[in-house]
């Protein structure tokens, strides 16, 4: 079992476990404490979407600093079941909403948008970027003033050109930027 630790707010120091798998690239406590001093100003009772959850590290992290609802998306099972055990073990299931859904199934409606602050994980090398954003349009899930957080690989331009990077920062391989729509 593997853990990560949730830098600051209500549960500063507190942790998440998780059982490492080939589906899983937690956010490092580095690129955490950079996005969440971009947000620092806008965190604060959001709402907010973990559209490739994972361990849910960056959504608890948003709630752990005063978000007001987070829905978690996460289509593996063994990630989402502990992913819920680490939402009940932190007693915040009531900013939370948890689904065991495919983020990007057109079929699926993802609850309680349009949302303040999107974070948008996916694997790596699956150019799953664009996708995301679409389904985020064409479901209303976002406004003019969203914040979305996205991490991808260093050399990855997959934005489509109605997408304006705002900040963005390059650690090791990977490229985490937050956009807004233009």
């Amino acid at each position: 079992m593997s853990q990560l630790r949730i830098i600051a707010g209500k549960y500063k120091g507190r942790r998440i476990s998780f059982k490492p798998n080939s589906s899983l690239r937690p956010s490092t406590n580095r690129s955490k404490e950079t996005l969440f001093n971009w947000l620092m100003v806008d965190i604060e009772g959001s709402i907010c979407l973990d559209m490739f959850a994972g361990t849910g590290s960056l959504g608890i992290e948003a709630i752990s600093r005063g978000a007001e609802l987070v829905v978690f998306c996460e289509k593996n099972s063994k990630n989402f079941f502990d992913l819920k055990k680490n939402i009940s073990n932190l007693d915040c299931l009531e900013k939370s909403k948890l689904l065991n859904i495919d983020s990007l199934d057109e079929e699926k409606e993802i609850p309680h948008g349009p949302y303040d602050i999107v974070f948008l994980d996916p694997p790596f090398r699956k150019n799953l970027i664009n996708p995301a954003l679409k389904k985020l349009e064409s479901q209303a899930l976002i406004k003019a003033d969203t914040l979305i957080y996205v991490e991808r690989e260093k050399k990855n331009d997959e934005l489509s050109d109605h997408w304006k990077e705002i900040k963005h920062k390059i650690e090791g391989e990977k490229r985490y930027s937050l956009i807004i729509k233009k």
